[in-house]
């Protein structure tokens, strides 16, 4: 299953004045929501193990490469980036393609949602006390949602810039 999921313009502004701007929801392991902006995820794949090709010496986060349009991909587990356990590859997963810039690469996650609007007025800063240290550097900021739920945003650039697949920790 391939799905594309059509560019548009980053952020809109309704007759009232909000702010807003579609992401992508997903979950990880912790079932937790995590959004990322709609308009860089150019692709999201089902996607099982045997497709990635493992690269030695890198750390555990990085589950290796994979061929996509010419291209190859940096794959990342997320979740093990961000100091959750290990994808299960019981079933498929799904892999986001990102575009960041002039950059590639692909994010695994076990569970893709939906494309939801949320008013960035709404976006709080991440909070020391709130997330564990490893998911912090990743964390653009949070959206309080129905039933004191959070929605958590990623900064992509934060995990390119990262630059686990030349091996550091």
């Amino acid at each position: 299953m391939s799905q594309i999921v059509k560019r548009e313009e980053k952020d809109l502004v309704r007759n009232n004045g909000e702010k807003i701007r579609k992401f992508l929801e997903f979950q990880l392991g912790d079932g937790s929501t995590y959004l990322l902006p709609a308009e860089i995820v150019m692709e999201i794949i089902s996607l099982n193990s045997r497709q990635i090709l493992p690269v030695p010496q890198v750390p555990p986060s990085v589950m290796g490469v994979y061929q996509w349009r010419g291209e190859t991909l940096w794959i990342i587990d997320i979740g093990i980036l961000c100091g959750f356990a290990p994808l299960s590859w019981g079933k498929n997963n799904f892999l986001l393609v990102l575009q960041i810039g002039e950059e590639y690469m692909g994010l695994v996650v076990p569970q893709v949602k939906d494309i939801e609007t949320y008013d960035l007025s709404k976006l709080k800063e991440p909070l020391d006390d709130l997330f564990h240290k490893e998911l912090r550097p990743f964390l653009q900021g949070f959206f309080v949602l129905e039933e004191q739920k959070l929605a958590m945003l990623f900064n992509a650039s934060a995990i390119v810039s990262k630059n686990l697949w030349h091996g550091e920790k």
